[in-house]
């Protein structure tokens, strides 16, 4: 399982810090689809404050890394 599946998994069972935990390292690896996970929790203020300019900072990242619902 990646970081990623593992994170989201983590996130379905109410388990939000693990999530967050998993998701920043998965990020911090390059991985897009957890940059953009991020991005989201972040602009929904999910286990975070809500932070526009830090959840744009992620959906850049993911963007440029090619997934394409970010670049939205």
């Amino acid at each position: 399982m990646s970081l990623n599946d593992s994170a989201a998994q983590s996130y379905q069972d109410g388990d939000i810090q693990t999530a967050m935990k998993t998701w920043t390292q998965a990020a911090e690896a390059g991985d897009a689809e957890a940059q953009f996970q991020l991005g989201l929790c972040h602009s929904n203020g999910a286990a975070v404050e809500r932070d526009f300019s830090r959840a744009l900072e992620f959906f850049l990242l993911a963007g440029d890394a090619g997934h394409t619902e970010a670049e939205y």
